[in-house]
């Protein structure tokens, strides 16, 4: 399965993005966040064991996060990431398809940019309470 994020229920517009991409970013979101709590550490448990996640109360930070970092690998201000981090945390184990080396591949920051200009091209559902 493809992980998918969805901009809320049933026929929301929703955006996948390859394991070996989307890993890298959430590797960098471990990182970024460290040490995640709350809503958005569920989320990524959620999202980590279903492929899925939709934006909701509960997710969006989650997915303001993933935005976050989405930026600044699209700005190229973040490059690498620690697979050791990723290693030592709860989430060991759950990364379909492993994390990579620690670089960033520019299929990462293609799909970075893509869910950027996704979000941008749905702001009718981004952020979160804009939806008619």
């Amino acid at each position: 399965m493809i992980p998918t994020l969805k901009l809320g229920p049933w026929e929301s517009p929703a955006i996948e993005i390859p394991p070996s991409e989307i890993n890298q970013v959430l590797a960098l979101l471990l990182a970024v966040y460290a040490p995640l709590e709350g809503d958005m550490r569920d989320s990524l448990w959620s999202f980590l064991q279903l492929d899925t996640i939709t934006l909701d109360e509960r997710t969006e930070s989650f997915f303001v996060g993933f935005e976050r970092v989405c930026e600044r690998i699209a700005s190229s201000d973040l490059l690498e990431y620690s697979v050791a981090q990723v290693e030592a945390s709860e989430f060991r184990g759950y990364f379909k398809g492993g994390v990579g080396d620690g670089t960033l591949t520019s299929a990462t920051r293609s799909s970075a940019r893509q869910f950027l200009g996704f979000l941008a091209s749905h702001s009718d559902h981004w952020p979160l309470g804009t939806s008619a």
